[in-house]
């Protein structure tokens, strides 16, 4: 798919301009630290590289949130990520960048552990920006950090229930009602838990459709992931719905495949492993690949109404192929 951002091209400024906010305030807390932090350059950033942050934004602009908040709320969510991604990291022993240092490439847990406590200082200095500018209070100040703690922290907990890993495989619908509603989909409305209590002039049953919209939109790409990260949830014992859907279906295969894996994890060739499992149970694949477009559709065509009605199937076959889930709707 051509990435064409042409229906955000209004609010990419915006979004950049509060990237960088964050880096800026990222690098007066790093300033005598003894780590330099690399700033990117604003005609670098790429709204590909911050799609998410983009439909935040989006968001906040359907809703009638004034500019200069916007603003902050870019910044602010970017402090969400720092921390989320850092923790997420942490918990899957890998290292995905939000800041970028002099730091050696292989202290991925240094690394996870800085950008956990650097985007929670910038936090607080985005939100006294805010006071100093006269645009929030100093009690909404001060109640901003335990706010942006209760919207990360039920994900989180739910996370941590999974960290010494699940023995049992839960239905396909308690995977999504219990388990990836709170992983993921009420993570995708923590950016609206700071707006939810400093914006009093909106507009309560237009900012809920929207909140259940990015609560849709991060469902399904909880799906998506759940598809490209099968052979790797079950290494780690996680819960997958795409696996809950192959018990549910065809019991004893499963539990062969997962056995097939769990023995020989080291040495298995994992891709040829799905490669055969799709050519043998299509439908379980086309199943889980239907569910995950469907649900995003759902909260695209909520968030994307009215006269931006042609982001919606962008926004669909972008996040397939952000996630890397092309395969799986190739036949679809």
């Amino acid at each position: 798919m051509t990435i064409d951002f042409q229906h955000f091209s209004m609010i990419q400024e915006e979004l950049k301009n509060g990237l960088i906010l964050f880096w800026e305030k990222a690098a007066y807390i790093l300033s005598d630290s003894g780590v330099e932090l690399v700033v990117p350059k604003k005609d670098d950033i790429r709204p590909e590289d911050h799609f998410f942050s983009l439909l935040f934004l989006f968001a906040y602009v359907k809703a009638g949130i004034d500019r200069q908040k916007r603003l902050l709320y870019v910044a602010a969510n970017q402090c969400l990520r720092g921390m989320v991604t850092g923790c997420d990291n942490l918990l899957d022993q890998e290292y995905k960048v939000t800041l970028e240092t002099g730091l050696p490439k292989e202290a991925t847990i240094f690394r996870s552990v800085l950008d956990i406590m650097v985007s929670d200082r910038v936090l607080t200095e985005i939100m006294f920006h805010g006071f100093y500018t006269d645009i929030f209070t100093l009690d909404q100040v001060k109640s901003s950090g335990k706010i942006s703690l209760d919207a990360l922290i039920k994900s989180g907990a739910q996370e941590a229930g999974e960290e010494k890993g699940i023995y049992e495989i839960l239905p396909a619908k308690s995977v999504l009602n219990d388990i990836h509603s709170i992983k993921t989909g009420l993570l995708f409305q923590a950016p609206w838990a700071l707006p939810d209590l400093f914006e009093d002039k909106l507009d309560v049953g237009n900012c809920e459709k929207i909140k259940k919209a990015l609560f849709s939109i991060g469902l399904g790409c909880q799906i998506l992931d759940d598809l490209v990260d099968l052979i790797i949830d079950l290494k780690m014992k996680r819960h997958n719905y795409v696996v809950s859907l192959f018990y549910e279906s065809q019991k004893k295969a499963c539990l062969k495949f997962i056995n097939t894996i769990r023995e020989n994890g080291k040495t298995i060739d994992e891709k040829r492993l799905i490669s055969t499992l799709q050519q043998e149970y299509p439908d379980l694949f086309r199943s889980a690949a239907h569910e995950a477009e469907s649900v995003i559709k759902s909260g695209c065509r909520t968030l994307f109404s009215g006269e931006q009605e042609s982001m919606i199937s962008f926004c669909v076959s972008f996040l397939i192929q952000r996630v890397g889930a092309q395969s799986y709707f190739e036949n679809h």
